[in-house]
């Protein structure tokens, strides 16, 4: 099954880093949301993350292979409403989502494709409700793997609320329109918080713009009231992928365990020739 739109060859065709979280393999698997939230689909999950980011501890395993899942399900599709001004729908459960298969034992079950034939308009309701879509759908998988790999429900809803504003944000300035990705960014989060179940309470990330050699906080309401700058705005992320407790590799660029200094530095120090 491939996806039946332009929009997603659009996409893939300009980005082409995202081709394999839209685009099933040959050897794929289609897959829905209740198996993804199975016991066998998620054990096999934590240990791909092991093959792949040696740990040792399933709770950390499990946030590192959440971390990259939401990557792949939402990276295109928020590009795609920044870009492409529709709306894919985020409910998981009415797309087309896949278990990448490469051929091999190693890592196999870690990666995975999503695409959908579903799309509503450019506007805050749209997107607003595809928060809520978005929290609904993943609801069950974060409950599942809590409870497989003993991971916190907060962490696990941190991490999904970093992976909505850094995509947003990150297709917004990719397409020199950082204040629409924290339009779209706000009115995601919003919805998020109406889609989620009785007692979760998603914490609120915060947007910083680089201009002029530093940062400042990000004009918020100025992006909210559809104005745009000459800035590159990121979004001070408030999960950990964990990813850093893996001898094979380190700290993410923006990883909030670093010293502010040290994360701004390495920051300024990646887009500086943007400027």
């Amino acid at each position: 099954m491939k996806p039946n739109t332009p929009v997603w060859n659009h996409i893939v065709a300009e980005h082409p880093r995202f081709s394999t979280a839209v685009f099933p393999t040959e050897n794929s698997r289609r897959i829905s949301v209740e198996e993804l939230a199975s016991v066998e689909v998620l054990d096999r999950a934590i240990a791909a993350s092991d093959e792949l980011f040696p740990m040792g501890v399933p709770k950390h395993q499990a946030q590192v292979w959440w971390f990259s899942l939401n990557n792949t399900l939402l990276g295109p599709a928020l590009t795609a409403m920044v870009e492409c001004h529709v709306t894919p729908s985020l409910d998981v459960a009415r797309g087309a989502m896949f278990i990448q298969n490469p051929g091999t034992e190693h890592g196999q079950g870690y990666w995975m494709s999503f695409f959908t034939d579903v799309f509503t308009d450019d506007s805050e309701a749209a997107w607003r409700a595809a928060g809520a879509d978005y929290a609904r759908s993943i609801a069950p998988v974060i409950q599942a793997l809590a409870e497989v790999a003993g991971a916190s429900t907060r962490a696990l809803w941190a991490v999904s609320v970093d992976a909505v504003a850094g995509a947003a944000v990150g297709a917004g300035n990719d397409a020199f329109e950082p204040y629409r990705g924290v339009r779209i960014a706000q009115a995601l989060l919003a919805g998020m918080a109406e889609g989620v179940p009785e007692g979760v309470r998603l914490p609120q990330p915060h947007f910083r713009d680089f201009c002029d050699g530093q940062f400042q906080p990000t004009d918020v309401a100025a992006a909210l009231a559809g104005e745009e700058r000459d800035v590159h705005t990121v979004p001070q992320r408030v999960s950990c992928c964990m990813i850093y407790r893996s001898p094979a590799a380190g700290m993410c660029l923006s990883c909030p365990k670093q010293t502010p200094e040290e994360r701004d530095r390495q920051l300024i120090d990646s887009f500086t020739f943007d400027f």
